[in-house]
């Protein structure tokens, strides 16, 4: 069985025009779906990744918790994968965070408090899917402090199936990253479920691109990544495979 993409208005754009696919809190505004004429820009960064409509979260100095939420149906149990595009272009404190659940049971969760310069995608396995409905909630909670904390949410997509050339691949639980910052290393090592060409690129948070390299049939691989020249700060280690699947871990440098 192919994967099946089973969510509606991936991009946020009708349900941000007033439709009906995704309901939205916030405390404070009501809702967190924005386009410029809405919400401004908080002078430039916050924008969409696609499209005119997203979700921003935060925006406040005071208490905020917003969500984003879709009933979704499966017509045929299997693997779900969830994928979606997150910017942070100002960050929080350790206590706020973003959390996903589907169906009460929490399935990703991040705090805040590292700025992402530009938009980058977050993709995973969630588990298997049973028939019929399910709702995914995306939860954004800011205790009350003197900053603010913005968070951009846009195209988010969830696939059910048996496609193994996409569920064998089970990055969470088979890549290993270690920043050994006394020796300028960067040490990653994987144990994937299967063979797949592997791209490994680094970026930092404004978004260059500090390392690329094409691995041919990664399974069982270790890699050992110089970062002596690199600038002090977090950086996004994006792996993709053959069948365009992604998956990306921050690793901080010293």
């Amino acid at each position: 069985m192919a994967q099946t993409q089973v969510l509606t208005d991936t991009g946020l754009e009708a349900a941000g025009a007033g439709g009906t696919e995704w309901t939205s809190t916030s405390t404070t505004f009501g809702t967190v779906l924005c386009d410029a004429a809405s919400c401004g820009t908080c002078g430039g960064p916050c924008v969409p990744n696609g499209g005119a409509w997203y979700a921003w979260f935060g925006g406040t100095t005071g208490a905020e918790t917003g969500t984003i939420s879709q009933t979704f149906n499966v017509a045929t149990a299997g693997t779900g994968y969830l994928s979606f595009f997150w910017k942070v272009p100002m960050k929080g404190t350790s206590a706020d965070s973003l959390v996903i659940t589907i169906d009460g049971t929490r399935v990703w969760a991040d705090a805040t408090d590292d700025s992402i310069g530009v938009y980058t995608e977050v993709s995973f396995n969630v588990g298997n899917l049973a028939a019929g409905s399910h709702e995914l909630i995306f939860t954004a909670v800011k205790p009350a402090a003197a900053t603010v904390c913005n968070v951009l949410v846009d195209d988010i997509t969830l696939s059910v199936g048996n496609n193994a050339g996409v569920e064998d691949i089970d990055f969470s639980n088979g890549v290993s990253i270690y920043a050994n910052n006394e020796s300028s290393l960067i040490n990653i090592s994987m144990n994937l479920l299967k063979v797949t060409d592997l791209r490994i690129s680094i970026s930092d948070m404004m978004g260059r691109t500090v390392y690329n390299n094409l691995t041919p049939n990664a399974q069982y691989n270790s890699f050992v990544i110089p970062t002596d020249s690199w600038t002090s700060g977090i950086y996004n280690v994006t792996f993709t495979a053959t069948n365009g699947q992604a998956f990306t871990k921050k690793v901080f440098v010293k």
